[in-house]
């Protein structure tokens, strides 16, 4: 998301949570993406269980080059068991970084409680897949 999205984003749940409140953020860490990019692409396939309506999914992450900004481009293809394509997402990934993410929740009077490296309240560290930011409504 960029800056003005992640401002409104943080805004309406602000308003939304009563006093005391939690918000938890699940981030991708897309820095890992990026370490596994050659030529500027990293692609990959990834396959679902059977109670998923997809069989698999074709994923590619890219340097977005129509842009003057850090944004790389995320392609998602959806495909059922006959290797029919069956839907696609597109969108513009920018980095977020944790200290990046810690101001705008501190701007928007939320306090940091936790940062996880997964569900299971893990240590953060280079090789999660995501990250899990809870804060509190001031």
């Amino acid at each position: 998301m960029n800056q003005e999205i992640s401002n409104e984003l943080l805004d309406v749940a602000y308003k939304s949570l009563k006093g005391n409140g939690i918000l938890i953020m699940d981030i991708p860490n897309y820095q890992k993406l990026i370490d596994k990019m050659t030529n500027g692409i990293f692609k990959f396939k990834k396959e679902f269980p059977s109670s998923n309506p997809f069989s698999y999914g074709i994923y590619e992450f890219k340097n977005n080059k129509n842009s003057n900004d850090k944004s790389y481009i995320n392609i998602s293809n959806y495909y059922d068991k006959n290797n029919n394509l069956k839907a696609t997402s597109k969108y513009i990934v920018y980095l977020w970084h944790i200290n990046k993410i810690k101001e705008l929740l501190f701007k928007r009077n939320f306090l940091i409680v936790n940062i996880f490296g997964s569900l299971n309240k893990d240590q953060l560290n280079i090789d999660s897949d995501n990250y899990y930011i809870v804060a509190r409504k001031k």
